[in-house]
């Protein structure tokens, strides 16, 4: 899991500019302020990778907290944004106090690969939660692993940068391993540089169990995309 990003950080938000941060920092937002029963000022971005998530959030007013595994993204991520940034796996991540709420977006829980890697890191947000704190987070769906990744093969271009993504997904484990070709223009060539990264598709019954054994309430699942399902959650 370490490994993963080093290559692919320099280049990944020029490869996924289609994502919509302010639109989802607006979801997050709403959601803070549905179901928060103390005030949210300090907010961790779990998996934060090159903090353009971190950065929105900041724009709206909270206080953030940004760690990630990633060496290589954390250094995108301080470019973008002038906020406390850690590089701490989120399996075993340690702050210096509890924060109102917790974030990890963009499929972040799905490259955890066992059980026990999941119930590791939602216990310890569990516990840097203050009482009653909101944990919001997003996974891949079943459908998007046996239909979309599956055994396709796609590929990102943008700016002199281009992404060959093959995907190889086994049933029986339900990890897929995304093998990643990048090349980048340099002059009148273009230099390879290969990833390999993994992700692991859970049930939502598996992440209800997991969520209910680390002390979480579920507040609301939101699942109009069919590949992706929000889950918001309380410290109980």
């Amino acid at each position: 899991m370490n490994n993963q990003y080093s290559i692919l950080a320099k280049y990944y938000d020029l490869l996924n500019n289609d994502v919509n941060y302010a639109e989802w920092a607006a979801f997050i937002d709403n959601m803070f302020k549905k179901y928060k029963t103390n005030d949210i000022n300090l907010v961790l971005d779990l998996a934060c990778g090159s903090g353009r998530m971190t950065a929105e959030l900041v724009a709206l007013g909270y206080d953030m907290i940004g760690v990630d595994i990633s060496v290589d993204m954390l250094i995108e991520a301080s470019k973008r944004v002038n906020t406390l940034l850690l590089n701490q796996d989120m399996r075993s991540f340690e702050l210096y106090g509890t924060v109102d709420a917790v974030v990890c977006c963009l499929d972040s829980v799905n490259y955890l690969l066992t059980e026990a890697e999941v119930k590791k890191c939602f216990a310890l947000v569990h516990n840097y939660l203050n009482p009653q704190g909101l944990f919001i987070f997003d996974v891949n769906t079943q459908y998007k692993f046996e239909n979309i990744f599956a055994e396709h093969d796609y590929v990102l271009e943008s700016d002199g940068v281009l992404c060959a993504w093959r995907n190889f997904y086994d049933r029986k484990t339900c990890i897929c391993d995304f093998i990643l070709d990048i090349f980048v223009k340099e002059k009148d060539s273009y230099k390879r540089y290969s990833e390999i990264q993994s992700e692991r598709m859970y049930t939502d019954e598996t992440l209800n169990t997991i969520l209910g054994d680390c002390g979480f309430v579920i507040l609301e699942k939101i699942t109009e995309d069919i590949e992706r399902w929000h889950y918001i959650c309380k410290k109980r």
